[in-house]
């Protein structure tokens, strides 16, 4: 799974806010927030989050992120 810290990351790498990842995973901004926060969330819910920013172009490494 990933991390709160590669979600942000991940987010800063593509110039996002948080309200862009939410609206491209279609969540809400709180879900995508408390994910950066490291609470914890519905295995579905960061499959998603991760699904999106590896569409968006970013790898997810052992301990970051990068773009493709």
């Amino acid at each position: 799974m990933i991390t709160s810290c590669q979600i942000r990351a991940a987010r800063g790498l593509l110039n996002w806010k948080q309200k862009t990842l939410a609206e491209k995973c279609g969540m809400s901004t709180v879900t995508v927030s408390n994910a950066e926060l490291g609470k914890k969330l519905k295995p579905k819910s960061l499959s998603r989050i991760r699904w999106t920013l590896i569409d968006a172009g970013v790898t997810f490494l052992d301990r970051g992120v990068q773009l493709k």
